[in-house]
């Protein structure tokens, strides 16, 4: 999806101080405050002494669904395990929207649990299933989409961690229509897939080796991830039990004096038959940048990701990337490589949320995507 960001504007609230009174003859422990009041005190500001506030509006527009509105609410943390809340929102005046919500808290010094969900009905694209789809084989399916995925995670060490998590999908497909007749209604007995609410259950474990994971200077990442999808957990007349396994590592290094250099590889792999929400794809904002969301789609992929990431002035900077991977159900024999360049801008206060911008250039597709956060 093509969104052109030509508003950005950011809002820092103003800092919040608490007093008590205490008996000095007895020791008293304070409660501990709740979530809310830690957030939002009695004058109803955010209290950015222990956290930093950004917003970012954007208007933008694409051809089927017309003028959009919308941008994200970011509330970081100062100080390392603390609570973090992300909004995302987007609309178009065509009745198209998409909500994205994550909260993230530390229980105790090891445990932290967190929750993601996202709702949307914008058109999902569908171009067919395997790594020789056309840009000609592109049918816009109406829908409405839902997605939860609560974890909890526990802290070994600094650098390593296990996490386990419920992966909720559920989906209901409303009509579709030809590329070619997008000026026409959606057909509701057009249809390609069954509606779904799957849910799957994963355990991951990671070794992060990097100096800051929301924006690395050098360091390494591992991840090793697996998910089960039993046939008890969704609602498909006919399924079967699938096994999911992704795994990836991370690379940076300082280079040219300010600048980093980024490697990347993915890949994963299907046993069983997965349903069209759990099939892996690539194509979009985070893979294979150039090629559109949804553009290849199979049952195990590889994909290889390299930024040059260099400043441009205080909390603007600058990337360049290339890309390289494939994905199918059976060969992985027709790679494909995508190429091109961005800017990333730092929210103030801190400049530690980034607003993304990518232009990418596939064989036969271009793409510019934005969105919040590096790729990786």
């Amino acid at each position: 999806m093509k969104l052109y960001l030509v508003l950005l504007f950011t809002l820092c609230s103003g800092g919040l101080a608490f007093s008590a009174e205490v008996d000095a003859s007895e020791e008293v422990k304070p409660e501990e405050p709740s979530i809310l009041e830690r957030i939002i005190g009695d004058d109803g500001l955010v209290n950015t002494n222990t956290h930093d506030l950004s917003l970012a509006p954007v208007v933008g527009s694409t051809p089927t669904t017309g003028l959009i509105l919308g941008g994200g609410i970011f509330l970081t943390p100062k100080e390392e395990k603390d609570y973090e809340i992300n909004t995302v929102l987007v609309f178009s005046l065509e009745g198209f929207y998409f909500i994205n919500f994550q909260y993230d808290n530390w229980i105790t010094p090891r445990v932290a649990w967190g929750i993601e969900t996202s709702t949307t009905n914008f058109i999902d694209a569908f171009y067919g299933e395997g790594n020789e789809t056309e840009v000609d084989d592109k049918v816009e399916i109406s829908q409405n989409k839902v997605t939860a995925l609560p974890k909890v995670t526990y802290e070994w060490s600094d650098e390593l961690s296990t996490s386990v998590f419920f992966d909720v999908r559920s989906r209901q497909e409303l009509g579709a229509r030809r590329a070619e007749d997008e000026n026409e209604d959606f057909d509701s007995d057009l249809r390609f897939f069954e509606d779904e609410t799957t849910t799957g259950i994963g355990i991951s474990g990671s070794y992060d080796l990097r100096d800051n994971p929301k924006d690395p200077r050098t360091g390494e990442f591992y991840e090793l991830s697996a998910t089960t999808l039993p046939a008890a957990m969704s609602t498909l007349d006919e399924s079967e039990d699938s096994l999911l396994i992704q795994g990836e590592f991370r690379i940076f290094r300082p280079v040219l004096e300010k600048s980093v250099l980024a490697f990347r590889i993915i890949g994963g792999h299907a046993w069983g038959d997965p349903s069209y929400v759990f099939r892996f794809s690539l194509g979009g904002r985070n893979t294979l940048r150039g090629y559109h969301a949804n553009r290849f789609r199979g049952n195990k992929f590889y994909l290889l990701q390299y930024e040059l990431r260099f400043p441009i002035w205080k909390y603007i900077s600058g990337i360049g990337f290339l890309e390289y991977g494939d994905i199918a159900d059976t060969a992985l024999d027709d790679p494909k490589t995508a190429g091109g360049g961005g800017l990333r801008i730092g929210l103030p206060p801190s400049g530690a949320v980034k607003m993304r911008f990518d232009f990418g250039i596939g064989e036969d597709q271009t793409g510019l995507f934005v969105s919040f956060g590096q790729v990786f």
